[in-house]
């Protein structure tokens, strides 16, 4: 969608792609899948910062990328538009410039940050729902998704606040991201296909059938559907495919989407989710990609996919997964140094005056009175030594491993 049109002659096939947007509906009901039925780590903050540490270091690196080297090329945004960019708080506002701002494709990860915000508060409620209440709450989204816009187009909203509000806000768009978490309630519950390849393989068809039927409309009369009401149809499809994807990973079923190159480059995703545009805006301004439509043109098109994916592999092993892992162990890197230079009393261990070695310390000189705390010297607490300081430091629990939903 935001490269294709550059390779191709057909205007067809621009109209065509310009309907992958629905992508991001399938991100954010798979997100909100994943997320429930990993059942992540139960404390917010953790949560939080496990996710933060998750979007935010890559995000902020090309979109500086973007605000400097192609500036001439993307959408710069006033002082404040800056700042919203890379908050990821650009989706909040109602201008073209901010929320399409700098990396554009970064506003959706100004909605997944309001997701991972109000998780922890919506999957309290989930993890009780019955069926009786999974129905109800389907129920009332998708009357929600429904009714929102058809109201918004009766009382004559703007187009660009229309624009805005069914497809940038994140508080409209956390309905798909509801929508996933319901489901996975469900599959708790015992949800299964009996036939989940069949089901996949039928979900798969009616996508592409629809796809042509939205073609076609809009070739024939020039005018693009509403986005909620295009999301809205596609979403039926998009929850069958998931569900099928899980009922053959409960089943043990395995298939070639368990492949160790599909593995790698679902870890990559997120990479090639955020990379994919500042690279062709940047390899273009040297003449890589001229458009020669027709085959030369798919060849190009094939041959920039491959370079893209290729740089997402490299940016993910040796920038985003390194960044990752280091800011996720902070919290915990900060614990064990508070552990072991913190009085009990309070204060900096490390500042206060060393006292004299006694019999208790064992040994002499400056530091013979100091155990480290994930190595307690095996002596009993004198008066002047905490039992405290003689406990070994615990870590807090191993975040699982994070999800990496295709963007």
């Amino acid at each position: 969608m935001h490269v294709g049109y550059h390779f191709t002659s057909s205007a067809t096939v621009d109209v065509a792609e310009a309907y992958g947007y629905t992508g991001v509906t399938f991100f954010y009901l798979l997100s909100g899948f994943v997320l429930t039925w990993a059942q992540p780590e139960p404390r917010p903050g953790r949560f939080w910062w496990s996710r933060i540490a998750r979007i935010w270091p890559l995000t902020v690196m090309l979109t500086a990328f973007a605000f400097t080297v192609i500036a001439a090329q993307e959408r710069i945004p006033g002082p404040l538009g800056h700042v919203a960019n890379f908050l990821l708080f650009q989706a909040w506002l109602p201008r073209g410039s901010w929320y399409f701002g700098g990396n554009g494709v970064s506003w959706s990860l100004s909605c997944e940050l309001f997701f991972y915000l109000a998780f922890p508060l919506l999957i309290i409620p989930i993890r009780r729902f019955g069926w009786r209440a999974l129905a109800l709450a389907v129920t009332a989204t998708l009357l929600l998704q429904i009714g929102a816009p058809a109201v918004a187009a009766l009382i004559h909203v703007p187009g660009n606040i229309y624009f805005w509000l069914f497809f940038i806000f994140p508080p409209y768009r956390l309905l798909e991201f509801l929508l996933g978490m319901l489901l996975a309630r469900m599959v708790t519950l015992g949800l299964r296909l009996r036939w989940p390849r069949t089901s996949a393989a039928v979900a798969i068809a009616g996508l592409a059938v629809l796809a042509g039927a939205f073609t076609t409309y809009t070739v024939l009369t020039g005018d693009y559907l509403d986005r909620p009401f295009v999301a809205m149809a596609v979403i039926p499809s998009l929850l069958v495919l998931i569900l099928a994807a899980a009922t053959q990973d409960i089943r043990g079923l395995r298939s070639w989407a368990c492949s160790g190159l599909l593995v790698l480059l679902g870890e990559c995703s997120f990479e090639l989710y955020l990379l994919h545009k500042p690279l062709y805006l940047f390899t273009s301004q040297f003449g890589w990609w001229q458009n020669k439509g027709h085959l030369r043109g798919a060849g190009l098109l094939l041959a920039f996919i491959v370079f893209a994916l290729l740089a997402s592999v490299l940016v993910h092993k040796l920038v985003e997964n390194p960044l990752n892992h280091a800011l996720r162990r902070l919290p915990d890197n900060f614990g064990r140094w508070c552990s072991a230079n913190l009085r009990p009393g309070g204060g900096l261990a490390l500042l206060a005056p060393l006292r004299p070695p006694t019999a208790a310390s064992g040994g002499a000189g400056p530091g013979a009175g100091l155990s480290s705390p994930r190595h307690p010297q095996p002596i009993a607490p004198s008066p002047r030594t905490s039992p405290r300081s003689q406990m070994p430091s615990t870590r807090g629990p191993r975040m699982g491993r994070d999800d990496r939903p295709p963007p």
